[in-house]
């Protein structure tokens, strides 16, 4: 990928990646396991998105 299309992706990305972690929180209860346990227990630690839940439920 030419670097200047890299550098515009990447600062792409870390826009999402920062609207994601504004409008979420830590799963530090667990309360999404029932669904993301095998996920979360496979991950690697820098896919740090998969231990994050919604700052006010969907429902």
């Amino acid at each position: 990928m030419p670097e200047g299309s890299q550098r515009e992706l990447s600062s792409l990305l870390d826009s999402l990646d920062a609207r994601f972690e504004a409008c979420t929180i830590q799963d530090a209860t667990g309360e999404l396991d029932p669904w993301l346990r095998r996920r979360r227990r496979n991950a690697d630690p820098a896919q740090w998105w998969w231990h994050r839940k919604p700052k006010t439920a969907p429902w």
